[in-house]
């Protein structure tokens, strides 16, 4: 992840911190078992039915960088929870590519928006809370919206076409994808939900 995150430093955002951010934050969100309203863990009727803790004591030593706490973090679904890190495996094999060299820009675009796929769906399956739910969604999106634009870019510019609306969008696919990682970066998780849905990325 650390050679591939080097080939794609843009906007100034370095995403080793932004996955090192992420996590943390997620870790320490999931110790402080959520807040009032959204309580991690959440939603408890999925279909995996043996929630497993995110650590057990006995590894603590292995792990020394979890808190102590961490053993009390419910991981709802562990297996879909643990599946989510072939994202990170398509992001790696992409980053091995030489077909992007005339096309940095959206390349750097497509590794950020499947290395957010990972994180954000792993958030809502190990937590089942209502901010795990839209980060999921909106990676979901992003993705979706990179393909789109990147597949229409030779097309003269119609929102229609485009945006999926009549009127323009407020972030491209590159914007809202950058803007994302600036989120995780500066802002607590508690604010992710509103920022994420005033985004408002097309869908």
């Amino acid at each position: 992840m650390e050679a591939c995150f080097e080939k794609h430093v843009a906007d100034g955002i370095d995403m080793m911190t932004v996955s090192d951010t992420y996590w943390n934050k997620l870790v320490a969100y999931g110790v402080q078992k959520g807040i009032d309203g959204d309580s991690w863990p959440g939603f408890i009727g999925f279909i995996e039915d043996k929630p497993t803790p995110l650590i057990s004591k006995r590894n603590l030593k292995k792990f020394p960088s979890y808190p102590p706490e961490s053993v009390n973090i419910t991981v709802l679904e562990p297996c879909n929870t643990v599946s989510n890190w072939a994202f990170h495996q398509a992001m790696l094999e992409l980053c091995e590519s030489n077909l992007w060299s005339s096309e940095k820009e959206w390349f750097t675009g497509l590794i950020r928006a499947f290395h957010f796929m990972g994180p954000g769906s792993i958030f809502m399956h190990a937590s089942g809370t209502q901010v795990g739910g839209v980060a999921d969604n909106e990676s979901i999106r992003q993705l979706a919206f990179w393909y789109l634009q990147y597949g229409l870019q030779e097309l003269p510019y119609d929102p229609v076409i485009h945006d999926l609306r009549e009127d323009p969008a407020s972030r491209s696919a590159l914007e809202v994808i950058a803007d994302v990682n600036e989120m995780f970066l500066s802002e607590p998780v508690i604010t992710w939900q509103q920022t994420i849905l005033d985004f408002d990325t097309p869908a």
